[in-house]
Formats: structure tokens, C-alpha cells, sequence
């Protein structure tokens, strides 16, 4: 175990095709692992439990918040904050293992995307940088949408470690169809919410710009054929995300006329 104890903290709703590898590769390097389960209706619970996991079962309340509710609730003031389609590599566990963890201090892994049986070198999807080790007592989550962040109530230095943390993204082409409709809606309402309009020149040409920045810009054309398949619903997840921020005016304006 690392130098001071660390509780690994996954939020999860119908994962049980994730969990087994997540909760395999946490064994060494957690003292305890404490899974915070929204509604699942396959044997996520069931599996977590019979791996060793600590399972509480709470209603969705955003990925920020369901988030802190679990390190809240963790023995240990030192989170490990993993996804349930995450897996600490072998290189991250050892030098996870050896961590002396200091005050003021919170720790970055690189997470490497895999896309369908190809590991992501480019496209903007690499390197890609998270904080995951941190003392509870001076983080938070916050974001009420898509993209919830890390906050510290007073300053720390990050410290980056070299092994990778891989991610297993997407189980199918469905499921990542899935996804984009979900974070385009989820970011058509911050905007929504933030008061922020569609204006021609985001709605025509925000998709052109995203193909071009992850297949030019960020060498995706580097990844082959997954690199073009990532950049196209890139643009797609940018055109489909000002659609649904127009019908959101569309409705508020009908609403109130």
C-alpha cells in the first residue's frame, strides 16, 4: 500500500462490463474501494461487492456531486478518483505503491484512450492529463454538466507520475453515438443556462474547426482510420450541441411570447 492509506472512489451506473478490470487493477494500491452506485440494473453491485468493494447506493445527482458524495463518505482523507472504465496500469500501481503522499500536494496521471481496440496517440486525445490522487479535506468537485473539474480550497503543486492510465472509452459504436447525444445535450444546457446564443459563424463553422483541429491541428490523421472516425463526430457532437441550443431558445422564447 502507498506511504499513507488511500480509498479508491467510483461512481457507477450499469458497469459490469467495466468493473471486473477497474476493481482487479486497484487491489495493491488501495486500501479501500468504495463504489457509489446510481440505479444499476445489470450486476455491477453484485460483482463490485463480490470483488471487495464498498457499495453505496444513492440517487444520480450529477457527476460532480455524486462525486463528492463518495469522497465524503470514503475512510481515508486520501481519494483516488477513478472511472469505472479505467485501469490502473502496472507501471502507475508500482509507482502509486511508493507515493509518499504530502500535504499541499495533489498527484496527475496520463490517461491513454482506447477506441475500439486502438490506443489513441493523437486526435487531442493524448496526452490527457487528470488529477486523480488528492486529500479530500482541500478538493472538491464542481460543474454542474458535462465536464465537472477538481477544485482546491487553497493552492497545491500538482506532481505528474509517468505510468498511464488506460481507459477503455467506448464499448461500441452505438454506445459512443449514445454518448455524443448525451454531452451534446449536456453542453447545449450549460450554455443555455450561461446565457450564451448560437451565432452563425459558431453553428457553421464551429464543426469545420473541430474536424480540422483533431485531424490537422492534433494529427489525428496520425490514428489512421479511428482518427478520422473521432474527428468526423467530433464535428458532429459541435453541430449537434448549437441544434439543441437553438431548440432550447426556440422553446423559451415559445414559452414566453
Amino acid at each position: 500500500m502507498p506511504l499513507a492509506p488511500l480509498t479508491a472512489v467510483i461512481i457507477t451506473k450499469n458497469e459490469a462490463s467495466n468493473i471486473t478490470r477497474c476493481l482487479h487493477s486497484l487491489q495493491t494500491v488501495a486500501e479501500e474501494v468504495l463504489v457509489i452506485d446510481s440505479g444499476s440494473t445489470d450486476d455491477t453491485v453484485a460483482i463490485a461487492r463480490a470483488l471487495g468493494a464498498r457499495v453505496i447506493t444513492t440517487e444520480w445527482k450529477g457527476y460532480a456531486q455524486t462525486k463528492n458524495f463518495g469522497n465524503n463518505l470514503a475512510s481515508n482523507d486520501w481519494i483516488l478518483s477513478i472511472d469505472a472504465d479505467e485501469v490502473i496500469s502496472p507501471e502507475l500501481a508500482n509507482e502509486i505503491l511508493n507515493l509518499k503522499l504530502t500535504e499541499g500536494k495533489a498527484y496527475r496521471f496520463n490517461r491513454l484512450n482506447n477506441f475500439f481496440g486502438q490506443w489513441i496517440k493523437y486526435s487531442g486525445w493524448f496526452p490527457d492529463w487528470k488529477i486523480r490522487i488528492f486529500d479530500r479535506r482541500n478538493a472538491y468537485w464542481v460543474g454542474e454538466y458535462v465536464h465537472e473539474k477538481l477544485k482546491f480550497s487553497e493552492p497545491v503543486r500538482i506532481q505528474k507520475m509517468e505510468g498511464l492510465l488506460y481507459h477503455y472509452s467506448y464499448q461500441s459504436h452505438e454506445d459512443h453515438w449514445s454518448r455524443i447525444e448525451l454531452y451534446s445535450s449536456l453542453s447545449a444546457a450549460e450554455l443555455f443556462a450561461k446565457q450564451i446564443k448560437p451565432n452563425w459563424l459558431k453553428q457553421k463553422g464551429g464543426p469545420i474547426f473541430r474536424f480540422f483541429k483533431t485531424f490537422i491541428l492534433q494529427k489525428g490523421f496520425l490514428d489512421g482510420k479511428a482518427g478520422l472516425t473521432i474527428s468526423k463526430r467530433g464535428a458532429r457532437t459541435v453541430m449537434l450541441k448549437y441544434e439543441k441550443l437553438n431548440k432550447l431558445y426556440e422553446k423559451y422564447k415559445n414559452r414566453n411570447d
